[in-house]
C-alpha cells in the first residue's frame, strides 16, 4: 500500500494570472496570507494573532520560581495536543508564554524529522518524555536509555519517516492496550493514536518550507520560542531585542489567558482519565 499527499499553494492555481494571484493574496489580512495562500501551517486553521512571532519572541531562559504562573494542557482527543504555561514578571509587568520546554525540548523535537517529531511529541505529552523516547529508540533499533541523543537522531534520519511513524504508533497503541484502564478509556486513546498517525504521516510527506518563510507547526506546539507579551501594551526588551510589537498586546494577553483557562477546563473534564489512566502507570 502506497501513500501520496498533494500539496498545493495559490501559485499552483494556473487559471489565475500572476496579477490576479497577487491581488487575491493582498486582499487577505497580512497575518493570514501564509495560511490562506500557502497552507502554512499545515495543521490548524491558520495564525490567530495579527502580530508576527519574530516581533515578540525571545530566547528561552529559566523562569524565576517566584513569578506567578498558570499552566494548561489539552490532551487532544480528536485533535492535536497542546500545552501552554504563562508566567508573570510582576516587576516589569510582562507575561511570558511558553509551551515547549517540558515536552518538545525534552524529546529534541526540533531535530527529529518531520512527522516523527509530532508522533514522539504527542506520545511524550500523553505518557511522558522518557517513555516516548524509549519507544522511539525501540522502533529505530538503538539503545533504549530514554534520552534522545546523536545516535537516536542519526537513526531517525536514516530510516523512512513513514515506517518509523507506523512502528512507533503501533507500539504506543499496544502499550495502551496493556493498561488495566484500557476497557474504560481505550476508545478515546485508540482514536487519539489513529489521529496522530494520520497527521504525522501527512507531515512527513509534506515538502519542507522554503528558507525565509515561517516553519510548519507540528500540532503547533513545538516550533514557537518563549514569547514575551506586555500586559499593558508597551514592549519590554527580551533577551534578544525584538522590534516593537503593535499596541494591541492587551487583547492578545486576554486571548492567551482565555486559551489557558479553556485548556485547563478541558483537562479537568477528563480528570479521572488523566489521574488514573496513563499517568498512573
Amino acid at each position: 500500500m502506497s501513500r501520496h499527499v498533494t500539496f498545493m499553494t495559490i501559485d499552483d492555481a494556473g487559471h489565475y494570472s500572476p496579477q490576479q494571484r497577487a491581488a487575491i493574496v493582498a486582499a487577505y489580512p497580512e497575518h493570514e496570507r501564509e495560511a490562506r495562500a500557502k497552507g502554512i501551517p499545515v495543521l490548524g486553521s491558520g495564525r490567530i494573532f495579527p502580530v508576527p512571532e519574530e516581533l515578540i519572541a525571545c530566547e528561552p531562559f529559566k523562569l524565576p520560581r517566584w513569578w506567578p504562573r498558570i499552566g494548561a494542557l489539552d490532551f487532544g482527543w480528536e485533535h492535536p495536543s497542546a500545552a501552554v504555561e504563562l508566567a508573570w514578571d510582576t516587576e516589569a509587568d510582562v507575561i511570558y508564554v511558553a509551551y515547549r520546554r517540558f515536552y518538545w525540548d525534552a524529546v529534541l523535537g526540533v531535530e527529529l524529522p518531520d512527522g516523527i517529531d509530532y508522533a514522539v511529541f504527542d506520545f511524550a505529552v500523553n505518557s511522558g518524555p522518557g517513555r516516548a523516547a524509549k519507544y522511539l529508540q525501540a522502533a529505530l533499533g538503538v539503545a533504549q536509555d530514554g534520552r534522545i541523543g546523536p545516535a537516536t537522531l542519526a537513526a531517525a534520519k536514516a530510516k523512512p519517516a513513514g515506517v518509523v511513524i507506523d512502528t512507533l504508533c503501533d507500539a504506543r497503541l499496544a502499550f495502551l492496550q496493556r493498561l488495566p484502564t484500557w476497557p474504560t478509556f481505550g476508545r478515546g486513546w485508540g482514536g487519539r493514536v489513529a489521529s496522530v498517525r494520520r497527521q504525522a504521516l501527512l507531515m512527513s510527506a509534506t515538502p519542507q518550507v522554503p528558507p525565509g518563510s515561517s516553519p510548519m507547526m507540528p500540532a503547533s506546539p513545538g516550533e514557537a520560542l518563549t514569547v514575551a507579551t506586555p500586559a499593558g501594551g508597551a514592549t519590554q526588551p527580551p533577551a534578544v531585542p525584538p522590534a516593537k510589537p503593535p499596541s494591541s498586546g492587551l487583547a492578545g494577553i486576554f486571548a492567551l489567558i482565555a486559551l489557558a483557562l479553556g485548556s485547563a477546563a478541558a483537562w479537568a473534564a477528563h480528570l479521572p482519565c488523566n489521574l488514573f489512566g496513563v499517568f498512573c502507570q
